[in-house]
């Protein structure tokens, strides 16, 4: 649930915490989506702002390692693999050290070791961002070079944003308050 707007603006949809209920004389039933979850959700405990860290945390490995974190053969497989909560360490030949120390202290196991808060997260991703910015030439805004890219991808499509309305194409429509 990450989507470019032809603007270059990164959305994150759906990314509130996934409830677990349990109801009386009933097994838990684990609400969520196995590659994305943290241990706890997928045992099916206890839920706070840190479960969503580890999820972001989890979009961010994978982009960074072009792969998902938990494999298996089927759902149970990929469930059983979120219970063990193990995220393999990425490649840092690929990826520079600080961005992997924060992608590694968001997918930790325990809770209590990962980011507070989405807020938390969001100030260590600016703080490296302004780092590695420092000691590149200079090219331009982010969004701005998103926004090329994407209009790069879609020439021939128009560019969709009309009254907060993203047409995403040959995909879902999407609206965001701003």
């Amino acid at each position: 649930n990450v989507l470019v707007t032809p603007g270059g603006e990164v959305k994150l949809l759906d990314f509130g915490i996934a409830t677990s209920e349990t109801a009386v004389g009933e097994a838990t039933a684990v609400r969520g989506t196995p590659p994305y979850m943290a241990p706890e959700q997928a045992r099916g405990e206890g839920l706070t702002a840190r479960t969503d860290v580890f999820a972001v945390g989890l979009v961010l490995w994978e982009a960074l390692a072009g792969r998902r974190a938990y494999t298996g053969k089927d759902a149970a497989e990929v469930l059983a693999a979120a219970c063990r909560g193990h995220v393999p360490p990425l490649d840092r030949e690929r990826a520079p050290a600080p961005l992997c120390a924060i992608i590694e202290r968001a997918t930790r196991f325990d809770p209590a070791e990962r980011f507070a808060d989405a807020r938390a997260i969001q100030m260590a991703l600016d703080e490296y961002l302004v780092d590695a910015r420092a000691g590149l030439e200079r090219r331009g805004p982010a969004h701005q070079l998103l926004a090329a890219w994407v209009s790069e991808l879609f020439p021939d499509r128009d560019a969709g944003r009309s009254n907060g309305t993203v047409v995403v194409p040959d995909g879902p429509v999407a609206t965001f308050l701003d």
